[in-house]
């Protein structure tokens, strides 16, 4: 009988699904069975794709507008959210049971851990955050740090239910997820395997006076948000070509030209390589894989946050402090224009790009995830 791996994205945004399909068609293309469980974008990605998915219960930030409120989230995490956790691992159990897997991949998901653990399957947890930072306000500043200690001790015994952990990162000290990752298990051995991106080789020796613009996350952080960006870049039309996706899975590729902006719905995975690839500067919101797959095919960023979502703010502090790009918080977006302009005149930052890729180079990528895989299944 053929081997069989589950695997598990968070659904939130799509950078978890995109990193681990390619795992998944590595693992086809070396006679596996696959089969996905996502939701929310994760889902629709992933069905996108025309993969094998089930739809699992869905985990949902509380936003205020276009932000994460910390006065709604403390409360569901305490009462509701408790609940539905029970319920997503009887969710997995009854999934797995029926899938009959020889290895569970974990992409940032508590829930098919503890399942997997409770039906005695190999898993891996894949970690590119390993809690949950409670966003700050005023109000609730002590809820806050308390519920921030709270989870990290929770999440960090649930990530040692896994029998390997993978980074999809560079290894210190270039690891863009750093600050994301305080309480990773000393148990296992923790294994960099570099990007789980597509890459362009050689790097072009000089860029195109290109801006791309990909704004992925989920929906509610996208409300509004592009046609601010789109107001702001406007005067760089007549010295920059000015590519914006808005991320909608499984919609039109067809461009439209809005104010002299080329605006895409959707685009596939090798038209959005070559505009990375080309990329005089990246302007994205700060998610993980956006800012591998912009740094790693040697493009420097300009990141805007969204508003209370501290794993893209320890994503771009750590790209600062590595010289490869700027940080514009929402509520600064007037500065977003001398930023690009920074980035894209300052030679400095794409070179600090070209060092990071470099360094990706000698990683093993989708090869050294299936590698643990296959290592399970043994």
């Amino acid at each position: 009988m053929r081997l069989a791996a589950y695997i598990t994205p968070n659904g939130l945004g799509l950078g978890h699904a995109t990193r681990m399909l390619r795992v998944g068609r590595e693992l086809k293309q070396r006679g596996w069975r696959v089969r996905y469980s996502s939701y929310e974008d994760g889902l629709r990605y992933l069905k996108a794709q025309k993969c094998d998915v089930v739809a699992a219960p869905a985990f949902q930030l509380q936003h205020v507008g276009r932000a994460i409120s910390s006065e709604r989230m403390i409360p569901r995490i305490t009462n509701v959210e408790v609940l539905r956790f029970f319920q997503r691992i009887g969710f997995e159990i009854r999934e797995m049971r029926q899938f009959k897997p020889n290895v569970v991949l974990s992409d940032t998901r508590a829930t098919s851990l503890i399942a997997a653990k409770l039906l005695g399957i190999p898993r891996i947890a894949v970690l590119t955050h390993s809690t949950i930072f409670i966003p700050r306000s005023r109000r609730m500043l002590r809820a806050g740090t308390v519920g921030d200690g709270a989870i990290c001790t929770v999440l960090r015994q649930v990530w040692q239910l896994a029998n390997a952990i993978v980074v999809p990162d560079l290894p210190p000290p270039y690891t863009i997820a750093e600050d994301n990752l305080p309480n990773l298990p000393r148990r296992q051995t923790v294994k960099y395997v570099g990007g789980l991106v597509d890459v362009q080789r050689p790097l072009p020796c000089e860029r195109e006076p290109l801006i791309f613009v990909p704004i992925s996350g989920p929906i509610e952080q996208k409300k509004g948000l592009a046609r601010r960006i789109l107001e702001e870049l406007r005067p760089l039309v007549e010295r920059f070509r000015i590519v914006f996706c808005a991320g909608v899975p499984g919609a039109s590729s067809t461009p439209r030209r809005i104010s002299g902006v080329e605006y895409y719905a959707w685009l596939g995975d090798r038209e959005r390589l070559a505009l990375f690839y080309r990329s005089a500067v990246v302007v994205c919101r700060g998610g993980h894989g956006t800012l591998l797959h912009a740094l790693l095919n040697g493009a420097p960023v300009v990141g805007i946050p969204a508003p209370g979502q501290t794993e893209q703010y320890n994503n771009l502090r750590k790209i600062e402090r590595l010289g490869a790009g700027r940080l514009v918080p929402e509520s600064r977006l007037e500065d977003l224009r001398d930023a690009v302009e920074e980035v894209a005149s300052n030679d400095a930052y794409a070179k600090r790009a070209a060092e990071l890729a470099s360094v990706q180079d000698d990683m093993p990528g989708v090869a050294g995830v299936v590698e643990e895989v296959e290592r399970l299944a043994l």
